[in-house]
């Protein structure tokens, strides 16, 4: 079953890396980044009462006015603004840089937990944290290329779209503690078709959406497949395999990102970006080992 779930893991993530290349292509349709995840959103919301109704599944009900607010900082934060600020960055920059720079999140994470938490700052986190620094200032171009041809506001969006979803990794964690990993993703599209409402003409969007049927097909495949269902089978994968083994699989998601971003979008990947993306990644399996090797320990000591 352990082989099993590790390919789960791999299934959805490989999904999840289609996820940029759609939204590139539908920003290309003529649809903003508010009007795409306003309709990621109703999709969403769609699919999972819909999974409620056939698996017969309960969402808990919110418990007290402290989980409100962080079931909404994830869904409105971790969830929304990543995938926002992520849209806006693909408009300004490569699908293969967008990505990697979210992939900064785990370095924020840590960062943030020995800021506030007061966890200590190991030469291991040292060495982590010079690995991603190095590797973004390869990624992006900058030695290659030169300032004047990086888009500063790209770069900026997509580092704090992994800014987002490092909160969103702090926040989940905490109310995981109390509601399942179903409740909170359906809490998580709730939230942010609410937020997402505001900021759209709902009838234009609707009328952009169904006047062509690819559209609405790409609409719902970005929604459906990498919103629902990829979740559903991580989160089932999570019964079977270790989360920190699972984190490391997910790496698999930037490196078929990029590859999907130089086959079919002619990205350009030379080898100051190659070593970048790979210092990156190597990073963040090398901080996810090291947090398992220390639950490890743990339960030894126990």
């Amino acid at each position: 079953m352990h082989k099993i779930a590790a390919f789960m893991v791999v299934l959805a993530s490989v999904i999840w890396a289609t996820g940029g290349p759609a939204v590139k292509v539908l920003l290309n349709c003529g649809l903003t980044e508010n009007e795409i995840f306003f309709t990621k959103a109703v999709f969403c919301v769609i699919s999972m009462l819909l999974f409620d109704l056939i698996c017969r599944k309960r969402i808990k009900r919110i418990a007290s006015v402290k989980d409100f607010f962080s079931l909404m900082i994830c869904g409105v934060v971790g969830y929304l603004l990543y995938g926002m600020l992520y849209g806006y960055a693909l408009h300004r920059i490569p699908i293969s840089v967008a990505v990697i720079l979210v992939y900064t999140a785990p370095a924020i994470v840590m960062l943030i937990s020995v800021i506030f938490f007061k966890e200590k700052f190991t030469l291991k986190k040292k060495i982590v944290l010079a690995m991603i620094m190095t590797g973004c200032v390869f990624v992006t171009g900058i030695l290659t290329e030169g300032v004047g041809h990086i888009s500063f506001m790209g770069v900026l969006m997509g580092l704090t779209s992994g800014f987002c979803f490092a909160l969103y990794s702090i926040f989940g964690s905490i109310v995981m503690k109390k509601y399942d990993a179903w409740t909170v993703a359906t809490y998580n599209f709730m939230f942010a078709l609410l937020i997402t409402s505001f900021l759209v003409d709902i009838p234009q969007t609707m009328q952009k959406i169904f006047e062509s049927t690819d559209v609405l097909l790409l609409n719902l495949y970005f929604a459906v497949f990498c919103g629902t269902i990829s979740n559903l089978i991580y989160v089932k994968s999570l019964e079977y395999i270790e989360a920190s083994k699972a984190a490391m699989i997910t790496t698999i998601e930037p490196l078929t990102t990029c590859v999907v971003g130089v086959v079919f979008f002619h990205e350009e990947m030379g080898i100051i970006k190659f070593l970048g993306v790979v210092l990156i990644l190597m990073a963040v399996i090398f901080l996810n080992y090291t947090t398992s090797e220390k639950k490890k320990v743990r339960k030894v000591d126990l």
